[in-house]
């Protein structure tokens, strides 16, 4: 933390390869809201009923995720996408793009993701 109490980064680190994790199955939410942020950017919302490790947000829209790669406690998160080279994100083809995975998808059959 800083010293105005802000966490800079968070890091999980396993102490077992995901193959020895014994993984609850997780369905995972995902929300791309409908206008900008003042910035430019999209607030996604991730949502989740149980633990899901290493999701992954990708898109065809040119810009980045303000996090990926992350663990998604059950409940609600939200992640910013950033656009390149605009001065706002392309909405519909991030809507119509973004692709979320997380790790019990490839390990399990019954995992899911969902968009709404």
């Amino acid at each position: 933390e800083s010293a105005a109490g802000v966490t800079a980064s968070v890091n999980e680190i396993p102490l077992t390869p995901p193959v020895n994790m014994q993984l609850p199955a997780a369905t995972v939410a995902a929300h791309v809201a409908t206008t900008h942020n003042s910035d430019g950017s999209v607030d996604i919302t991730l949502t989740s009923d149980k633990v899901a490790l290493y999701v992954v947000l990708t898109t065809l829209a040119q810009g980045r995720f303000s996090d990926n790669a992350f663990a998604l406690l059950p409940g609600e998160t939200k992640v910013q996408f950033l656009p390149f080279g605009a001065k706002q994100a392309d909405i519909e083809q991030l809507q119509a793009s973004l692709r979320v995975e997380h790790l019990q998808q490839n390990m399990m059959s019954q995992a899911s993701v969902i968009f709404i």
